[in-house]
């Protein structure tokens, strides 16, 4: 569902994979592909003059270069009231499914972004259109037109003592700056999928690392791999949070380093052997709220192959996040005051003890070992530097937004809301399946004019072409889901394995 913002591309052939990102500064909304978490109005906005990312995601600056950069930025403003770019998605996923997409005369890839509501009477913009003759983003209510920058361009029912001049300052579209991320590895193609929880849930999973032989077991590793973690905290400055951890993963020690950049940046490495001091990096993540209890992941596919089918890719990639989607449940268990896990008494009752002095610390969590260490920094590096920074970015959920009703896991896996929906490459394929299904059909009926002639080729063909249908039809649920919803158990997809 669209909230307030939609991003809008004007897409190219053959365009580079490129993150768009968007700039938030001090009492601006922020924004994801689809959805706001919260919205403030720009009334009085200090801008912050910006030639480059706060921090360039998938090259890690050193810790002086980092601090030059933010003074160059802005050096009358505290850290917490810093801006930063923001990952919104991907634009080659993202190119063949947004509503408004155009190449301009001079082949240039451009980015729009707009607050989805038209000025004349609140229309959202998303479901309108490019026009075809000016290129200009036209409403789908009443027709008014926009150009890249919001700027009114036309009413078609503007009376004839008017003109569009003295109706722009009030008339125009709010627009938002957008850029496309130049730094990041354009031979890479990224996945991208909402999940069924908050991006501090996300972030506390990853710094985790005793979960995976459990949660992941036959995934990554298995449940014969869980042993004590030794762990140390290697960076916990304004920028980065990162500890170090020994464990085993396949049978095999594992001597790797789990790391979150601020804004939105999460990586974790490993030593290539026991004795190398070289390190390969094992996941690269961009980590995006999208609204209370929601956030939006992307991330290099595994498979980097041109062969290879990238819907089959993105169903492996889900497959694995919905190992960790009971993280659902988790939240609204630490985020609804009046849950009964929250009654706990004693010295366990963490909660009621810090809920009202350090956000996202009220959690009745029980430490019991290493292995937990690096959550515990997490936490409190969160707390510290970016619970509130950047403004309106991240920010504890309310515990209003957890009192509806859970999710089910039917709809915590949909791999369609979830992934499908917005991702041109599994569109794509669906499509492609589609069709080959309908010939299936095709050559069925045109066989069984055989059947008198040929009765044993045509039973033949007729059978095996209406297998090939059904097996396409389950090749198709990887895409959008199993409509058998009685065949999705509720137990943790973990536990089924």
């Amino acid at each position: 569902m669209v909230k307030l913002v939609r991003c809008y591309f004007i897409a190219t052939n053959n365009t580079p994979e490129r993150i768009v990102m968007h700039w938030l500064t001090p009492l601006t909304l922020i924004l994801a592909a689809r959805d706001i978490l919260s919205f403030t109005a720009p009334s009085q906005v200090a801008r912050i003059s910006h030639s480059k990312p706060l921090v360039q995601q998938l090259s890690l600056l050193s810790q002086s270069e980092i601090d030059d950069e933010i003074k160059s930025i802005q050096e009358d403003l505290p850290p917490s009231q810093l801006g930063a770019w923001i990952p919104l998605g991907s634009v080659i996923n993202l190119a063949d499914v947004t509503p408004l997409q155009l190449t301009d005369s001079d082949n240039n890839l451009q980015y729009s972004v707009f607050v989805d509501a038209c000025p004349h009477r609140l229309a959202p913009l998303s479901q309108g259109r490019i026009n075809p003759d000016t290129g200009c983003l036209e409403c789908p209510y009443h027709g008014w037109q926009f150009d890249k920058d919001g700027a009114l361009a036309n009413i078609p029912q503007l009376d004839d003592n008017r003109t569009i001049a003295s109706l722009k300052q009030d008339g125009g579209a709010t627009s938002l700056p957008v850029h496309a991320a130049d730094s990041i590895d354009k031979n890479k193609v990224y996945y991208m999928r909402d999940l069924p929880y908050s991006a501090d849930m996300l972030l506390e999973n990853f710094f985790d690392p005793a979960h995976i032989p459990f949660a992941h077991h036959s995934l990554q590793g298995t449940r014969d791999d869980a042993v004590p973690i030794e762990m140390k905290v290697l960076a916990n400055n304004f920028t980065h949070v990162e500890a170090s951890f020994l464990d085993v993963s396949g049978g095999k020690d594992r001597d790797g380093v789990l790391s979150f950049q601020r804004p939105a940046f999460y990586h974790y490495r490993t030593k290539l052997n026991s004795t190398s001091t070289e390190e390969r990096a094992n996941l690269l993540v961009f980590v995006t709220p999208v609204s209370p209890g929601k956030c939006r992941i992307m991330m290099p596919e595994f498979i980097q192959k041109k062969w290879f089918p990238p819907f089959l890719g993105h169903a492996g990639t889900n497959r694995f996040l919905n190992s960790d989607t009971w993280l659902h449940d988790t939240e609204r268990n630490v985020r609804t005051r009046d849950n009964p896990i929250n009654e706990l008494g004693g010295s366990v009752a963490v909660g009621s003890a810090r809920a009202e002095k350090k956000p996202f610390m009220d959690m009745n969590y029980i430490f019991a070992s290493k292995s937990d260490m690096a959550i515990s920094v997490f936490r409190k590096w969160w707390s510290t530097y970016l619970s509130e920074s950047p403004i309106n970015f991240y920010g504890k959920p309310p515990a209003s937004a957890f009192t509806g009703p859970a999710l089910s896991r039917a709809q915590q896996i949909d791999p369609w809301e979830n992934h499908a929906k917005y991702c041109s490459k599994c569109r794509k394929s669906l499509r492609v399946i589609r069709k080959l299904q309908k010939g299936c059909i095709g050559i069925a009926a045109s066989t069984a004019i055989l059947l008198r002639k040929k009765p044993i080729v045509a039973i033949a063909s007729v059978f095996a072409s209406l297998w090939m249908k059904n097996f396409l039809g389950k090749v198709a649920t990887l895409i959008e889901g199993n409509n058998h919803r009685s065949e999705i158990g509720d137990r943790s997809v973990a536990a089924m394995k």
